[in-house]
């Protein structure tokens, strides 16, 4: 299951989406292309995404409570990690592949280790590839998941859109983005389909616009390359392909 569309029939269950308010979830936008074709109920999607989020926190809690049980409580280590935020209609965006607002990329990572100790770490981390984490949790695997003062964001354009989104929409959805958080501040690269560069730094945790000097710009720049539209490799894998239909993304 997962807390952003595609919705499947029960899930999230029919009682938790009335509870939210969310009448009919057929009338949800399920995939990409229905987002960008149709009139979308910004407040329609984000009580389904309540409730799916409310529908997620219910299955954590059955799992602890089996754990309980079962007397494993003890035993288990438990990580609770989320890999992308969800745009619901702000600033007219949509899903997590067309923004770096903080409410996307900014995501938990919780774990309670079997002796029940508690902690919090504000710094920053940056968490390459979710799969490495599991096996060192679990003792299985050295690699270590070091603090460090800034998050660089890669580049990933979602070619598989080409074709879905409309031309008029096109403009404000076909823009490359880089972003470099670190502890006071987050610059973002903005190139549009002219490759026209536009710099945005903004203060953190207030989230206010900066002067953008060219310090900024040398540090998001620093150690990357432009790319070209042309070095970008199709999605050829069916394997990968039967996968983003699942997600509702071709």
């Amino acid at each position: 299951m997962s807390a952003h569309e595609p919705y499947d029939m029960g899930d999230p269950p029919k009682g938790l989406l009335e509870k939210h308010g969310v009448r009919d979830i057929s009338k949800l936008p399920s995939t990409e292309k229905d987002f960008f074709n149709g009139e979308v109920n910004c407040e329609d999607l984000r009580r389904a995404y309540d409730a799916s989020v409310e529908y997620s926190d219910e299955l954590l809690g059955e799992v602890l409570n089996t754990l309980e049980e079962t007397g494993l409580k003890q035993e288990v280590a438990i990580v609770t990690l989320g890999d992308h935020g969800q745009a619901l209609g702000e600033n007219d965006i949509f899903a997590h592949q067309f923004t770096v607002m903080d409410s996307v990329v900014d995501v938990p990572l919780m774990i309670r280790e079997p002796d029940g100790s508690a902690s919090t770490e504000d710094g920053l981390y940056e968490l390459r590839q979710l799969y490495e984490l599991i096996p060192k949790v679990a003792g299985l695997s050295d690699v270590a998941v070091d603090p460090t003062e800034e998050v660089r964001g890669g580049y990933e354009y979602p070619e598989f859109f080409t074709g879905i989104i409309p031309d008029e929409k096109r403009d404000k959805y076909d823009v490359r983005y880089q972003y470099l958080i670190e502890e006071n501040q987050k610059i973002i690269k903005q190139v549009d389909r002219s490759c026209e560069e536009e710099y945005v730094v903004k203060s953190r945790p207030e989230n206010k616009e900066k002067n953008v000097t060219e310090k900024h710009r040398r540090k998001i720049n620093n150690g990357t390359s432009s790319v070209d539209e042309n070095d970008q490799e199709a999605v050829e894998d069916e394997e990968v392909k039967e996968r983003l239909k699942d997600l509702g993304y071709m």
